[in-house]
C-alpha cells in the first residue's frame, strides 16, 4: 500500500496524471450568447464542481471545455450546473455562436468599417457634415451591446450623426494595435465633430458622456423638417 502511495505521489509530481478515477472530457457549446462574462461564469461554476480538473472557456468556439474525474463527476451532474445558468446550450463537439449584431434601419448612416479586426483608416470613413461616432466593439462584449442600443436611440433623435463600427474580434488583432494602444476595455467610442476633429474618447458604458460628447461635437439636434417649416412661416 505504501508503494502504491509513493507511485501515485510520483505521478502527481511528474504532472502526468492525478490519483483517482479515469479522466474524461466534454464540451458545452452555447447559442446566441451575449457576453464573454456569461461564458466565464459557466466555466467558474463548473471549475468549482467536485471532480472537475479544469473548465476552460473558448471565446472562438463560444464553448466551455471540461476535463473531469469520471469516478467523481458525471455528465448529468455537470449538465445540471450548466442548465441552471439559463443559457441556450448543448453538449456537443460543434461550436456555439454569439448573439447576432444589433440591426439599424436603412435610413440611419451606419457602416461596419472593420469586420475581422483588420486595420482601418478612420479618417477615410468620417461622414462629411455629420458627427461621426466610431464604436470599437466585439460580439462577445455585453457592455458593447448596451452602448450600441444607446447609439441607436441617439440616431433616432438626430439625423446628423453617423456611426462607424469596428469589430475588434479579439485583443490580438491588428486594429487593436493600430487604434487601441493603452485602452484596456471595450466598448470604446470616439466622437468626431462635423469638421473631422476628434472631440472625445470614451471607454465603458457611459451613456451620458456619449450624449454630451455628441452635443459638443454637433450642437443641438437639428429640428425636424416639419418644425423648421413652421418656424419659417411664423410672423
Amino acid at each position: 500500500m505504501q508503494r502504491g502511495f509513493l507511485v501515485c505521489l510520483a505521478w502527481l509530481i511528474a504532472g502526468v496524471v492525478g490519483c483517482g478515477g479515469p479522466r474524461a472530457s466534454l464540451m458545452y457549446s452555447f447559442q446566441e450568447l451575449e457576453c464573454s462574462s456569461c461564458l466565464s461564469a459557466v466555466a467558474q461554476e463548473l471549475s468549482a464542481s467536485p471532480g472537475v480538473d479544469e473548465a476552460k472557456m473558448d471565446k472562438t468556439a463560444v464553448a466551455v471545455r471540461v476535463t473531469y474525474d469520471s469516478s467523481v463527476a458525471s455528465p448529468d451532474a455537470l449538465d445540471q450546473i450548466v442548465q441552471a445558468k439559463g443559457f441556450l446550450w448543448n453538449r456537443a463537439s460543434t461550436a456555439g455562436s454569439w448573439a447576432p449584431e444589433i440591426t439599424f434601419p436603412d435610413s440611419m448612416d451606419v457602416q461596419k468599417i472593420s469586420h475581422g479586426g483588420e486595420v482601418v483608416d478612420l479618417n477615410a470613413h468620417l461622414a462629411a457634415g455629420k458627427v461621426t461616432v466610431v464604436d470599437f466593439y466585439a460580439l462577445w462584449c455585453g457592455p458593447c451591446r448596451v452602448v450600441t442600443h444607446e447609439l441607436k436611440k441617439i440616431m433616432a433623435e438626430r439625423s446628423d450623426v453617423a456611426l462607424r463600427k469596428v469589430n475588434i474580434v479579439d485583443w490580438d488583432r491588428p486594429v487593436v494595435a493600430q487604434h487601441l494602444q493603452g485602452v484596456v476595455n471595450i466598448p470604446h467610442v470616439l466622437v468626431f465633430g462635423k469638421d473631422g476633429q476628434q472631440v472625445a474618447a470614451i471607454t465603458g458604458v457611459k451613456k451620458r458622456a456619449i450624449r454630451e460628447a455628441i452635443l459638443k461635437a454637433g450642437g443641438p439636434a437639428p429640428a425636424p423638417p416639419s418644425e423648421a417649416v413652421n418656424q419659417e412661416v411664423e410672423p
